[in-house]
């Protein structure tokens, strides 16, 4: 673990076990109650990096700095998944092909038309769209993973993906840009879906 991460998470990892001791919880007792492994949790609690959702679940169950007003979600967010780029692709759940199928035949047909691929991680599902459409532009709060993705287009000669660093609670696009807007895996990340559902309606 690099020298920043300890210093990202450190304040944060320790407020939890202090709050922890103080309400007189077990590991496992906090674990359960937050809907956590036990690994994970000790992990956590040696310093080392977790998912962002499970130090969510963490902070909202101890209420710890008003967690479920999540002022900083954006950053953390981001942080988190600069950090799960380079690995990303190697989840079974994120690579299997039958999940995206199904949401590549729910927007089908693609030709002529241009597609936006909100919270696109990697890139994996609009890589697979991009066979059928026109043009689609992957949007993700990570460079990390949009680096990634460019990385991966030039590998595989894709050349009708646009990969674009960007919050989904910002969009910045004309009205009607798009014909399709596809996603996979990011809506339970929103910090607002509501917000972001306006703007891919406007969009």
């Amino acid at each position: 673990m690099s020298e920043n991460n300890i210093e990202s998470n450190n304040n944060t990892y320790l407020k939890v076990i202090d709050t922890r001791k103080k309400n007189k919880m077990t590991q496992a007792e906090l674990a359960k109650k937050a809907g956590i492994s036990l690994k994970t949790l000790s992990r956590y609690e040696n310093g080392e990096k977790i998912s962002f959702n499970s130090e969510k679940k963490l902070l909202i169950t101890l209420e710890i700095d008003n967690a479920q007003s999540l002022e900083n979600y954006a950053e953390k967010n981001k942080y988190s998944f600069d950090n799960q780029a380079e690995e990303y692709n190697k989840f079974e759940f994120i690579i299997k092909k039958e999940y995206i199928e199904k949401i590549i035949n729910a927007g089908y047909p693609y030709k002529n038309k241009k597609v936006l691929d909100l919270g696109c991680r990697t890139g994996m599902l609009a890589i697979e769209t991009a066979k059928y459409a026109k043009e689609v532009y992957a949007l993700d709060i990570s460079k990390a993973m949009t680096e990634k993705l460019k990385k991966d287009c030039i590998e595989k000669k894709v050349d009708n993906i646009i990969a674009v660093e960007g919050d989904a609670h910002n969009l910045q696009f004309e009205d009607n840009t798009f014909d399709t807007i596809i996603t996979r895996l990011a809506v339970h990340h929103f910090a607002n879906p509501h917000i972001v559902f306006s703007k891919i309606k406007r969009v």
